[in-house]
């Protein structure tokens, strides 16, 4: 078979179709794919057997949020073959940043808006490397959140807020 034949039937109308579906294919599977990457289960408390590395997300690359200690207990809702979700356990915290925050108090403050984040803490870089949302969901726009303390820079300007994760 001559090379200008290979290449005409890479050209015919049938590959090109058969291009576009599987493309349609691989475009419906990846979302799927990655909702399935962690399953609910019936909620289980779990005893901690080593200090391990409490993670924003359920892959080794997501940044370290704390570190669980041996004996700790946790909360687990949700699994997958490598990783667990957990509730934050007593004396975790997470971030608020000032713009989504509406001060109440010295001790409590309301998200500003709808669209207002609760930030999972980077345990190494603080409030500013700080990306991942703590929830995929919302939370109530009325739910009262507990201030820790607040985020400062060295200046001294508040960036921010340390509260009790809900």
């Amino acid at each position: 078979m001559t090379p200008e034949k290979i290449i005409s039937k890479f050209k015919s109308p049938n590959t090109a179709r058969l291009g576009r579906l599987f493309s349609l294919a691989m475009f419906l599977w990846l979302p799927l794919a990655a909702l399935a990457q962690v399953e609910p289960i019936d909620p289980v408390w779990m005893t901690i057997t080593r200090d391990t590395p409490m993670r924003c997300g359920d892959e080794p690359t997501f940044y370290k949020v704390a570190t669980l200690k041996k004996g700790a207990v946790v909360r687990m809702d949700a699994k997958n073959l490598r990783f667990g979700r957990i509730e934050y356990p007593p004396g975790t915290y997470a971030f608020v940043a000032k713009n989504d925050a509406k001060v109440l108090s010295d001790k409590t403050l309301k998200l500003a808006d709808e669209k207002s984040t609760i930030r999972s803490p980077n345990a190494i870089s603080g409030l500013a490397g700080s990306w991942r949302s703590l929830y995929f969901g919302t939370i109530k726009p009325d739910a009262t959140l507990e201030i820790i303390a607040p985020v400062k820079t060295p200046s001294g300007q508040i960036t921010g807020y340390k509260i009790v994760p809900p």
